[in-house]
């Protein structure tokens, strides 16, 4: 039994009734700018819920590094235009451990796919270039910012082919083919992720990959907002 699933069973018990639903979502161990996580839909978010639930969390939080997001049904049923990615992630990849699975019933439209795309892209953008101006000094912290950004827009330049190709899903050599006609070479994202497991990167190619990056997140970002 993982962690998320031992939390599930402990949150149950804890809770009875009032946990509607647990899903488990995201890798199934830590990596650069995400964890495992695990989705708890409540009856109702009362002081007393959350009280009962502190202590489990607590105690899965001393043996990994775990997400928890906490909803009542209703603002699961209205999130899905407000988060689609993540949800249509979680309907794709989640598990649920315990109660009912609510996620697979979600409706996540193509507009609001397109429109958060776009947004977490700028938003993307925005942070790189403000990293560089005012944060990142030396090789290793410029690695440490490409590889926590790397998911994410893999992820989002998915979502676009998806939504390019009218499909439900697309391979990674899909993915790469569809890159190719936008002229990205997403050979990029490994070069960023190998700079961030360097003991010791070049600065200057550090600085290199990073302005490669962040010009990649650009024209990712005006591919979504043309799409």
């Amino acid at each position: 039994m993982d962690t998320r699933e031992k939390l599930a069973e402990e949150l149950a018990n804890a809770l009875g009734d009032a946990l509607v639903s647990a899903v488990a979502y995201g890798p199934p161990e830590a990596k650069p700018g995400v964890v495992p996580s695990l989705l708890v839909v409540l009856a109702e978010v009362s002081s007393d819920n959350l009280a009962l639930m502190r202590k489990p969390i607590a105690d899965a939080l001393k043996k990994e590094a775990i997400g928890v997001m906490t909803l009542t049904e209703n603002e699961l049923k209205r999130s899905a235009d407000v988060f689609p990615i993540k949800f249509r992630a979680i309907r794709r990849n989640g598990k649920t451990l315990h109660g009912k699975d609510l996620v697979q019933k979600m409706e996540i439209r193509d507009s609001h796919l397109r429109l958060r795309c776009e947004q977490e892209l700028k938003n993307l953008s925005l942070r790189l270039r403000q990293r560089y101006l005012q944060g990142l000094r030396t090789a290793k912290q410029k690695a440490s910012a490409l590889s926590s950004s790397v998911g994410s827009l893999r992820q989002d330049l998915a979502v676009l082919a998806e939504l390019k190709e009218g499909k439900s899903d697309v391979s990674s050599n899909e993915l790469t083919e569809i890159a190719k006609g936008w002229d990205l070479d997403l050979s990029l994202l490994d070069k960023a992720e190998k700079l961030a497991e360097e003991k010791k990167p070049d600065d200057s190619e550090a600085d290199s990959i990073y302005h490669a990056f962040r010009a990649m997140v650009d024209q990712a970002a005006d591919i979504a907002d043309r799409l």
